[in-house]
Parts: C-alpha cells; structure tokens; sequence
C-alpha cells in the first residue's frame, strides 16, 4: 500500500516553502484582476514584491466579520469572487451569514489527502453525514472522497433512522461527518437491532473530538481522524494514521497553502508557543491571509511523525493545526481543543 498520495508530499521541506512562495505573486496578480473586491482591501500593493512570508506579513488579515460587511455592501460576494469560476459552479450560504463560491478542483485534491492519510483507498464506501443543505461542508468531502476514487452516499445532516436503515444496507466501512453524530447513530443502530459493524474508519470535522469518544469509537471497532476544514479553503489541516493505524500526534498542514499563526486582532505572526488565529493563503477563491478565527499554538521544535523526506511537519515550518475542531498537513503535538 502506498504510504504517500503523491510526490509532493515526499518533497524536502525547504523545496516546498521555495514553491509555495514562489507561486504568491502570480496568485496575488490573478486575483486582484478577477476579484476588484480583494483589490480594494489589498490598496497598492506590488504583488511581485510578495515572495517571502515577511512580505506577505505586511498585508492585511481579512477576517469573517469583515467579509461580511463587504457582501452586505456589495452582495452577494462582496467583490471577493471571481465571475468565471462561478459558471457551471455552485454558490453556499453558510452561517454568519455569509456567501461562498464551490472551490474548485484543486480543493478536492486536497480533500482526497486528508481521506488518504487516514487509511481510506479507492473502492471504499463513505457514508458522508456532512450537510449538503446551503452550506459548503458536505460537497467538499464529498469531492474529495471521489477524487481518491471512494463510492459516496450523500446522507448529509439528520435523518438518523434513515441513516442507520441506509449504512445497515450498503455497509459503508467509512464514517465522515461531525464526530458527536457518529455516535448518534451507532446508538440508534444498537437500539434498534442495526449491525453497523462496517464502519472501520471515520473523517471528522466541525465539532470537538474529545478523547473518552474516539476512545469509545476505538471500543466499537473503528478508528476516528480528524481534519480542520474552512468553507474557503477546503481542508487545511488532518491528522494521519500511524503503521498500527492509530493516530498519529497533531496535524499535517495541506499542500499548496501558507498557513500562518497571528496574534489575535493583528496580521503579526505570534513567537513559538503563543497561541494565536489561523490565516491562511492561498486556494481556489481569491482570498490572502484570510482568518476564520479558529484558535491554534505555534510549534516549530516537535519531532516529526514522518521521515524528513514526507509532507511538512506543522512544528517543522512553523504553523501548527488548529486546537480546536479539525486540521491539515504533517505531525507535530497539538491537541484538539473545544471552544468554550
């Protein structure tokens, strides 16, 4: 079984921050053009300056709150979109409120790796309880899912009857969706006389994986990884599965994202061992320094869970996964962590 998804994640981890920098000012040059909303918030830059993360340091965090009084002025995008990518694509409209355009394909990609690191292959069936109602959750797993080569059944959010009638039927070996439901329906599985015993393997996101329930979860005979996952940027952060299939320690920060740690309420970047916002940089939507707001530590001297040659550790460039619901690309030791 092949330990990596592709060559990119086998690159050194000096070769990667070369090609993520280097792809910053065509990107920033791209997007200013289609998006004139990004345009006006970035002011008179020179994206062709924006090769260094001390460069792109100096420009400003755009965060959710902000976004939304662009759309509110200027609806439904905000001028953060671009025309031509929303042909032939779909339009979300996810709690705050805001508007998001479907990432593209590139997003999937990336998707498919958390899948991947996790143990899941082609051929596997993921019974995906993410929602596909307004909101962007369920179509990016689910595009992931088949970008690896998985069979999807689209049970999106409640119906837990259903659901369990449904899984008890095509017996789907993998769960993705929030981490509490899962146990929702395996309960209700129980109650009911249900055999869910197909479920092996579960991708989680969007809640607090406390460790008494993926201990639970490993009790019934399957083996729960989290991701971090933004409607922008798709998935960010995921943890990956150890050679016992257990997980490994904190999170795998994606390919082709720069991903940084700032100080609350500021574009600085914190110092090691702070705890911090995520901003992150760039995907498929034009978007730089973006901050969702979730919480996570900068670490830059864990030891990594994979050889040099693999995806970069978190600790290893610097930015660490979220502590708080899901991530993305290689190990270091965080900890999830809910928000009170």
């Amino acid at each position: 079984m092949a330990s990596h998804f592709d060559d990119l994640e086998t690159r050194d981890p000096a070769e990667r921050e070369a090609a993520l920098l280097a792809a910053l000012p065509g990107f920033l040059r791209k997007a200013t053009v289609a998006a004139p909303g990004l345009a006006r918030w970035l002011g008179d830059i020179d994206p062709e300056a924006v090769t260094s993360r001390a460069e792109l340091a100096r420009l400003p965090v755009l965060r959710k709150s902000e976004l939304m009084e662009f759309q509110q002025g200027d609806p439904p995008f905000g001028g953060f979109a671009d025309p031509a990518a929303l042909r032939g694509n779909r339009v979300f409209h996810s709690p705050g409120p805001l508007w998001e355009p479907e990432l593209g394909a590139e997003v999937a990609e990336n998707t498919a790796r958390a899948f991947f690191a996790a143990g899941i292959r082609a051929g596997d069936i993921v019974h995906n309880s993410f929602a596909y109602h307004m909101t962007p959750g369920g179509f990016i797993l689910d595009a992931g899912a088949r970008a690896l080569g998985c069979t999807v059944f689209p049970a999106g959010a409640g119906n837990t009857d259903m659901q369990v009638e449904a899984a008890a039927a095509l017996k789907p070996s993998v769960y993705c969706g929030t981490p509490d439901f899962l146990k929702v329906i395996l309960d209700r599985a129980a109650e009911t006389g249900k055999d869910l015993s197909s479920f092996k393997l579960a991708l989680v996101s969007g809640g607090a994986l406390f460790p008494s329930l993926r201990a639970e979860y490993f009790s019934r005979g399957i083996q729960v990884f989290q991701c971090y996952a933004t409607g922008e940027f798709g998935v960010i952060a995921y943890e990956s599965a150890a050679a016992d299939g257990s997980p490994n320690p904190g999170m795998i920060l994606n390919e082709k994202l720069i991903v940084e740690i700032v100080r609350p309420g500021t574009g600085d970047p914190v110092a090691e061992g702070e705890v911090g916002e995520i901003v992150a940089a760039p995907a498929s939507t034009p978007a730089i320094r973006w901050c969702g707001s979730a919480p996570a530590t900068c670490r830059r001297s864990f030891p990594a869970c994979r050889p040099a040659a693999g995806p970069t550790p978190a600790s290893r460039a610097g930015w660490a996964a979220p502590t708080s619901a899901p991530r993305s690309r290689v190990c270091s030791s965080i900890r999830p962590r809910s928000r009170r």
